[in-house]
């Protein structure tokens, strides 16, 4: 209706005004845009497609077999061990461990060049790849003919690139290989850099001709690239995403800059503990098969879980420091548990984002108490397990999450004796639970304000 007036009081007038012109269509793009607001939300409030997660793959410090990484959640296991990573100290980090790069020769020799030299470069890559292929044959997508290769899209990335090769590329230069030397391999490792390199990758290698896109949240890469993934599919541009995210931590130039603000902890983390101190890095990666319901059960697929809710906002407050009230947070909460047509007591368990440091931990337990208050889910985190994955932690809980939940085992949180008496939440005990839990959430809170939020339910 703005726009109609203008463009009569334009006509009327009898001449081309350049501001009336532009504020037309300005007027008409925003009403396009509300017209479009609306039909999606009623899209996204009726939810008439149903998507699944219909396989996993996952390598992590607890281990890259489903067997594995449970038996370690039920033993409550720290993998958190000192490492010399060259901050001319070491520090606590969650590390894959030796055995697992020494099975993986042949993996590696069969994977396409460059691909399989840069992924001796960043094992980031590695792992993504092998967490790619893990989830496939889970989902039993492995061989050709099982879809049509133009319908998968992928979304799986990493929050800061594949940061390895790009320090290869820069040491390569530092000592004189010369940019057109016969010996230089800058041109692989410029493949690596980018946080698309695995979905490329994984395109590749597979024939996936899909869309194939990455997002670099911090650390709630995992959950956006998740949503993401669900969202071309509810748009019908894919009827299967393959969706993670991957990270290698190890190196000086990704954590030195946590080290100097003081997120460290030199200590084992403790999230939600009262002598917490900071977080530990960690490394791996997760994938999931997102499919459309339909699709899944057209082809005799059983879904692991089924996707009920997400939303993923910016809290536009600090570039490293949490929105003290939680407001956008609790928005995006209250804004996936309506798309989920859940009341928040009908939530079971909340895998939590709990790095372990101080304000983090605090403002993320207000958050929980304003949105569930007496109805009080089962709450644990899993970053004194593994560390924080950074790019990775989101899909990687998950998946150990995921893993847990469908044995009947909720996990705890790690050496949490002594909880914060400002975090007063409904903890998991220390020895976990042995339970069944239909629905629970997923939090990941980011530097940079990045919060992402995702509902999963269980099928029985």
């Amino acid at each position: 209706s703005v726009g109609r007036a203008i463009r009569s009081q334009r006509i009327g007038q009898g001449f081309e005004s350049p501001y009336l012109h532009h504020s037309y269509f300005l007027a008409a793009k925003l009403h396009r845009r509300q017209k479009f607001s609306k039909v999606r939300d009623r899209k996204i409030m009726s939810r008439p497609i149903e998507i699944a997660i219909t396989g996993i793959g996952v390598v992590c410090p607890l281990g890259w077999e489903p067997e594995s990484i449970l038996a370690g959640v039920k033993a409550n296991r720290s993998c958190l061990e000192l490492t010399d990573i060259g901050l001319n100290e070491p520090v606590y980090f969650g590390g894959i461990s030796g055995a697992f790069l020494e099975t993986l020769n042949a993996f590696l020799d069969e994977l396409n060049e460059p691909f399989g030299q840069l992924a001796r470069v960043d094992p980031g890559l590695l792992y993504g790849m092998f967490a790619t292929h893990q989830a496939l044959n889970d989902a039993g997508l492995l061989l050709p003919e099982t879809l049509p290769r133009d319908r998968v899209g992928l979304t799986s990335t990493s929050s800061k690139g594949f940061l390895r090769c790009f320090l290869e590329y820069h040491t390569e230069m530092q000592h004189g290989a010369g940019f057109r030397s016969p010996t230089s391999a800058s041109a692989t490792f410029l493949r690596g850099f980018f946080p698309t390199t695995l979905s490329e990758w994984t395109s590749k290698t597979y024939g996936f001709t899909g869309p194939c896109l990455a997002s670099s949240a911090a650390c709630a890469t995992g959950l956006v690239s998740l949503i993401l993934g669900c969202q071309l599919i509810e748009d019908g541009v894919a009827d299967v995403v393959l969706a993670g995210s991957a990270e290698c931590t190890r190196n000086a130039l990704t954590l030195a800059g946590f080290l100097n603000m003081g997120a460290f902890s030199p200590h084992r983390c403790l999230p939600f503990h009262r002598a917490r101190s900071g977080f530990n890095a960690g490394e791996g990666a997760a994938i999931f098969v997102l499919e459309r319901l339909d699709h899944a059960e057209t082809r005799g697929a059983k879904p692991l879980a089924l996707v009920r809710g997400m939303d993923y906002r910016s809290e536009a407050y600090h570039i490293t420091a949490v929105e003290p009230a939680s407001t956008t947070a609790e928005y995006a909460v209250t804004k996936t548990l309506s798309q989920a047509q859940w009341a928040p007591s009908e939530v079971e368990y909340i895998n939590a984002h709990g790095t372990g440091t101080p304000l983090n931990d605090r403002a993320e337990a207000q958050l929980i108490r304003k949105v569930f208050g007496k109805s009080a889910p089962w709450v644990s985190s899993l970053k004194a397990h593994i560390g924080h994955l950074l790019g990775a932690s989101a899909s990687v809980e998950l998946a150990v999450s995921l893993i847990a939940l469908r044995a009947g085992f909720i996990p705890p949180t790690f050496g949490l004796d002594d909880p914060d008496p400002e975090c007063e939440l409904r903890f998991v005990p220390a020895d976990g639970m042995r339970q069944r839990v239909r629905r629970f959430m997923k939090f990941s809170l980011g530097f940079g304000g990045h919060i992402a939020t995702v509902a999963l339910e269980i099928p029985e």
